[in-house]
């Protein structure tokens, strides 16, 4: 039976997953499944994740489940030729790596139950709305006054520059405040608004009428005399 319309034949074929990877999915599995078993050996793991894939992966059917001890892997391990010092030796690398990181675990940890005002994110905002909040963030840390666009209602950040303070001695004196792409569009809503308004007088109307006649007939008086001419 061909495959359905969009579908790719590689994920049809036996002994691959439908991941869409194109079979690369389960090749890290196996790399991974050794990786683990191996106490986070990648090196070691890579060199013996080919054979350990032919064995135990590639001939599952599509979509069947898969499950393995960690106890089979490890006699897998020795089958193929690995020594006991060597599953040792992993376990000691392990082990020294734990003690090295320890400290910045426990740091990390720490840092994960105290509150959200206590905690330091180094982040990069990946876009406006992200960088934002973490103004906000910052304001909220630092104890000062937030403010908020009388456009799109999202926070303004405040600091020592001087359109902050204008924008400080706005807000005190209850006149609106905004980010400065929001007042651009305030203002252009603004000219929106008042031209619909003007242009909905009927005196206003007759009065642009007249102006437009006038501005052709001198314009048609000007041609005349340049051709006459």
């Amino acid at each position: 039976m061909p495959p359905a319309k969009g579908k790719k034949a590689i994920y049809f074929f036996p002994g691959s997953f439908g991941w869409g990877y194109a079979g690369g999915g389960s090749r890290c599995l196996a790399l991974s499944i050794l990786a683990d078993a191996l106490d986070g050996d990648l090196e070691l793991a890579q060199k013996l994740y080919q054979q350990f894939f032919e064995t135990f992966i590639l001939s599952l059917d599509q979509w069947k489940p898969f499950r393995i001890q960690r106890t089979e892997v490890i006699d897998w391990l020795r089958r193929q030729g690995m020594p006991d010092e060597d599953l040792r030796r992993c376990q000691e690398l392990a082990r020294r790596r734990r003690q090295c990181y320890a400290p910045e675990i426990v740091r990390r940890e720490l840092i994960l139950k105290e509150n959200l005002y206590e905690q330091r994110f180094d982040v990069i905002p990946t876009d406006s709305e992200s960088a934002l909040y973490l103004d906000l963030w910052q304001m909220l840390q630092s104890g000062k006054r937030i403010f908020r666009c009388n456009w799109c209602k999202l926070p303004i950040p405040c600091d020592g520059s001087s359109r902050s303070n204008r924008q400080r001695a706005r807000w005190e004196k209850g006149e609106p405040i905004y980010h400065q792409r929001c007042h651009y569009e305030a203002i252009r809503k603004q000219k929106q608004d008042y031209w619909k308004r003007k242009s909905q007088d009927p005196n206003f109307r007759e009065r642009k009428r007249v102006y437009a006649r006038e501005r052709r007939r001198i314009k048609n008086r000007k041609t005349f005399n340049t051709v006459s001419g």
